[in-house]
């Protein structure tokens, strides 16, 4: 499950955006290998007209542990500004771990401010 979201308030289109994310292994054996995605977004909803930023990939989480990482992703050069933009992450975003509970894998940022660069 993701139990927390970091960005920065501004950030520039064109420009990398450092993301942090914990990730928590709530079940009693390890997670493999899964994928977390990064999304910029207009709301705090993911859907269709959601931009993928990018994604990283976690090899393993022991049970019941945290996990905090950064990933730094690029906001497209071409993004409308001046605008707020939020970024959404999806834990196992391709389905690669068998869960009770899938409905805790989304967590939406804080708003950012995003400038032309």
């Amino acid at each position: 499950m993701l139990t927390a979201i970091g960005v920065p308030a501004t950030a520039a289109a064109g420009k990398t955006l450092t993301v942090t994310t914990t990730v928590r292994n709530m079940g009693p054996a390890p997670a493999g290998a899964f994928t977390l995605r990064f999304y910029l977004s207009s709301d705090d909803v993911l859907d269709a007209g959601d931009v993928l930023l990018g994604s990283r990939t976690i090899t393993s989480l022991a049970a019941n542990t945290n996990r905090m990482d950064s990933t730094t992703v690029t906001i497209p050069a071409g993004t409308t500004v001046p605008a707020g933009y939020r970024v959404i992450a999806v834990v196992d975003a391709l389905g690669q771990q068998d869960e009770l509970n899938e409905t805790n894998n989304t967590m939406a940022s804080g708003p950012i401010s995003l400038t032309a660069s």
